[in-house]
């Protein structure tokens, strides 16, 4: 027998699968093992079944024909979820602002950050949006910070800067000093592991660097089965996103592999059946994951991904985890959730258990025969009316989570999978969204397979200067990235004339100038099996990397991240006070009322959770109860939405903001104001509340987002009667501004905001007659919206329908964004494209920080001021523009806006956005109606 050959395994929790591969063959043979408690056991015990397999007796295959073996494993996402023991001790330097928002606060599950937190500190660096420093590094901040790790015993640390996706000089340096003065630790930079969003990426390196101990553990276990086996080839493990990483690269990245089960099972379910397009259900030994492919690869996740419990920005399939498998556990006539797990063959009745699972279902129905397994067991214990009963409940089961990953148009659905017997095909009739079913030859080694055939992948992003008008400059510039990502593709051991273009992101730099931009491509290829991988190319080198930086003794450690706030004592007016849930409630529908812009009320929302862990609760007020003297501070953020991504917040900026206020005021507040309840300035308001322990008012000035302050002038008929504090949260300075007239103020808080890096919090005073001309019980709205989407689908109700009967929304469009053209200045600005492949229609929706125009071959849906908001189908989780990725599966939900808003067309509609376009009112407006009657 003549050929390459090659093996992919794959471990999971029940079993461990394996499968030979061959070149000019296909699938030579496969096995099934269970998997053991040492995993490396059971992947020796299944190498050495595979070849010793009986129909390879006469082939003399052996192992030095063996090219390569990849390995996909659940072992590291497991260890994070169950808790692992052997998880390390984490401390995280970060190289600039944000204490209001420190490392191991993003929604962090309580019992890892007590796991895993060993020390967290705030240290001078980051960068401005335009690559400008935010401050030098001092080398005598990072020293003393190594000697407060060193006393602590920390070994693992990870370093995350401020902008570092689109400059890592500082992450590269820190890294640098960091190990010549503890010469035994471990690192991760968080540039190497992730894109924008400083939050995300600083928690997927910390996911990171606490696995590398187990990592190496479990890499050096799996080469020693492998060598004791008698292998001498490379042995690669499989990414999150389908492709190959070596082994030794793996033990410094194990982050990069902790959701390669499902993709594994989803490439291997594609190879088995030649599709390009299907919904794929991988039934496995506890779980089965449910997710479609598109164009041959995973769709991807278009929301923060979660990886045991901690939020992060990885790029990984979008699938869905039903509790239905092999092992699952029946009891009281209910399937699931609980599985036997790897003990099936010992707990299972068929084998002689006390327990009834899914497989001694099959087994007693016929539809399964497995050695050592005794159907008559099972029917001493389960009536034949009870095997019918739950040969239709498993059916269910899957069918409900095919409902939930159903694309545009009909396509195949393939069941693979160890568990995938468990389906009888007889009772998968008329699924909707579904055009044929298929459980292929080989199914249930699906996931192995994946393994075997993945690809290997080069990855370059460069920053790059060019002139969009200058095609030809623009087009050589582009072909030089690629040509590195090719070059790093060869370099990890792809073939050369196998190499294509995967990902190919050209994205503008926010405020760099009209003409920096981003780029980011991705190519795959085949595996060079002829040439020996250099492990070499994982050593960092430091050239030219060295940034700006100082060596002063005058600086302070900042590791202190308790805010400082002095609630005042409480008035006599009514309020509602607010729990954990109306947070979670008001930001979903604040996002939705953001029009896409607005910035992103889900870090507003951490900000408001993490204040509410210190003991402060906000409460809402009625409009009814303010009183035309009372003095009432309004706070908002100001700047483009994408920026606070990564310039967080500080832990007192509210509290300074509003004390230089209400000194230049000469007042001091009784309520809060919301300016915009669209986005994250729904949000603000919230946290000003908990920290003055002052009312918030339920109403806000626009009803929506809007780009400007201008928007909010019919508050000031009679002119602004206190100044405009700009607050600089990259320094904690302010400026103070003057005039009679929002179109006086707002140019010079525009310089301000410029001057500090294109982000800041903007505060001011009003009076209670002002307030009362706002729009009235707006929050409340934000709150309705947000519990009508989570509870749509446990209601049976579409998202349109859940929030249809108190906002007149409408549906307008569904599909697939295709294209996505954007800039950043003082706001971010540009188009996307929406393909309902069904009909083949597209939908081009323009936006200046909000969507203002959704249009269909030119004929105008939707326009300003009504809202125009982007929800995820499957999820009804409502996106920021600047959020919106290729692939994403969306929907377009339209409301109504107040008259108010219609009537001045130069204010908020078209005129004002220059839009030569007729308005038309996607329906009649609906009144708000309060949370606090």
């Amino acid at each position: 027998m003549s050929g390459s050959f090659w093996i992919g395994i794959d471990v999971g929790g029940t079993n461990t699968d394996s499968v030979l591969l061959s070149s000019e063959l296909g699938v030579i043979s496969s096995c099934k093992m269970p998997t053991t408690e040492n995993i490396c056991d059971g992947i020796l015990q299944s190498l050495d079944s595979l070849l010793g397999a009986s129909d390879l007796a006469e082939s003399n295959i052996t192992t030095a024909d063996i090219d390569f073996i990849s390995i996909g494993t659940t072992h590291f996402i497991n260890a994070l979820g169950s808790r692992d023991d052997q998880l390390s001790k984490i401390a995280v330097i970060r190289l600039g602002n944000g204490s209001g928002c420190p490392p191991f606060s993003h929604n962090f599950p309580e019992d890892l950050k007590a796991q895993i937190e060993g020390y967290s500190v705030l240290v001078s660096g980051g960068y401005h949006v335009h690559g400008t420093p935010l401050s030098p590094i001092n080398l005598s901040e990072i020293e003393q910070v190594c000697a407060i790790i060193v006393e602590k015993g920390i070994k693992n640390i990870v370093i995350s800067g401020v902008y570092s996706p689109v400059k890592n000089n500082q992450e590269l340096y820190v890294e640098k000093l960091v190990k010549e003065f503890i010469p035994d630790v471990s690192v991760t930079i968080s540039s190497d592991v992730a894109d924008m969003g400083l939050v995300y990426r600083e928690n997927a390196a910390i996911i990171n660097e606490c696995l590398k101990n187990i990592a190496a553990t479990t890499i050096d276990s799996i080469m020693e089965a492998v060598t004791k086996a008698g292998f001498t080839c490379e042995v690669f493990l499989t990414r999150n996103d389908g492709c190959l990483i070596h082994s030794e690269t793996c033990k410094l990245y194990p982050v990069f592999t902790v959701a390669c089960g499902p993709t594994n099972s989803m490439v291997g379910a594609c190879y088995l059946t030649g599709f390009n397009e299907a919904i794929v259900a991988d039934i496995g030994g506890t779980t089965t994951d449910i997710g479609v492919v598109v164009k041959g690869f995973p769709k991807q996740s278009s929301v923060s991904v979660d990886l045991g419990g901690v939020e992060t920005n990885f790029h990984i399939p979008d699938t869905i985890s039903v509790m239905l498998g092999g092992g699952t556990i029946i009891s009281d006539g209910s399937i699931g959730p609980k599985s036997v797990g790897y003990r099936l063959n010992e707990d299972a009745i068929s084998f002689g258990g006390d327990i009834l699972t899914t497989t001694d279902i099959v087994i007693a129905s016929e539809l399964l025969e497995i050695d050592g397994a005794n159907k008559e067991r099972v029917k001493k214990t389960v009536s034949s009316e009870d095997l019918e009963i739950y040969r239709n409940k498993i059916v269910d089961i899957l069918v409900d989570g095919i409902n939930k990953v159903k694309i545009e148009k009909e396509v195949p659905l393939i069941i693979v999978g160890g568990g995938a017997c468990l389906v009888d095909d007889s009772l998968l009739t008329n699924i909707s969204g579904v055009s044929e079913i298929y459980k292929p030859e080989n199914s249930g080694v699906a996931n192995a397979i994946g393994a075997a055939i993945a690809k290997v992948s080069g990855i370059c992003i460069k920053p790059l200067q060019f002139n969009d008008e200058d095609e030809e400059d623009k087009q050589q510039k582009i072909q030089q990235v690629i040509e590195l990502a090719i070059e790093n593709a060869m370099d990890n051991g792809a073939v050369e004339d196998t190499i294509e273009i995967h990902t190919k992101s050209i994205r503008h730099v926010e405020y760099a100038g009209p003409n920096d931009y981003l780029v980011h491509i991705k190519v795959i290829g085949k595996l060079d099996t002829s040439k020996k991988i250099s492990t070499n190319r994982i050593t960092r080198t430091y050239q030219d990397t060295i940034p700006e930086h100082i060596d002063s003794t005058d600086f302070t450690i900042n590791d202190n991240f308790t805010p400082i706030f002095n609630p005042r004592k409480p008035s006599n007016i009514p309020t509602k006070q607010l729990n954990e849930t109306d947070i979670e409630y008001i930001s979903k529908g604040a996002c939705l009322l953001g029009s896409g812009g607005g910035g992103s009320p889900y870090l507003g929302r951490v900000k408001a959770l993490q204040i509410m862990k210190y003991g402060y609760t906000p409460k809402l007020m009625s409009l009814d109860s303010v009183e035309d003297d009372d003095f009432i501070i309004c706070i908002a953020w100001m700047g483009a939405p994408s920026v606070i991504l990564e310039r967080l917040w500080n832990k007192n900026d509210i509290i300074e903001a509003i004390n230089i206020t209400e000194k230049e005021a000469g007042k001091e507040a009784s309520s809060i104001f919301c300016a915009e309840v669209g986005g994250l300035n729904s949000m603000e308001p919230l946290c000003a509340s908990m920290a003055l322990g002052l009312p918030l008012i339920d109403g806000d000035g626009m009803s929506r987002a809007f780009p400007n302050l201008s928007h909010i002038d019919h508050l000031f008929p009679d002119g602004v009667r206190y100044p405009f504090v700009f607050y600089n949260t990259a320094n904690n300075t302010h400026s103070v501004h003057y005039g009679d007239s929002i179109s006086v103020i707002e140019p010079k808080v525009i310089g301000a905001l410029i001057k500090s890096g294109f982000i800041g919090v903007i505060c001011f005073g009003l009076d209670g007659d002002q307030v009362k001309k706002s729009f009235r019980n707006t929050i409340s709205l934000s709150w309705k919206i947000g519990k009508a989407l989570s509870t749509a689908k446990e209601n049976d109700q579409t998202y349109e329908q859940a929030i249809q009967s108190f906002t007149n929304a409408k549906c307008v469009f569904s599909g697939m964004v295709t294209e996505i053209h954007s800039k950043t200045g003082i706001h971010d600005h540009g188009y996307f494209i929406i393909l309902d492949k069904s009909t083949q229609q597209e939908m081009k929706i323009l936006y200046l920080n909000e969507s203002i125009q959704a249009e269909i071959d030119g004929n105008i849906i939707c326009v300003v001021p009504d809202i125009i908001g982007i929800i995820d189908r499957d999820t009804g989780e409502p996106f920021q523009n600047a959020d919106i990725q290729y692939g994403f599966n969306v929907s377009v939900i339209c409301i109504p806006v107040s008259p108010k808003l219609v009537a001045k067309p130069e204010k908020y509609g078209t005129q004002f956005f220059n839009l030569e376009t007729e308005y038309k009112p996607i329906g009649d407006y609906k009144e708000p109606q309060s949370i606090l009657d």
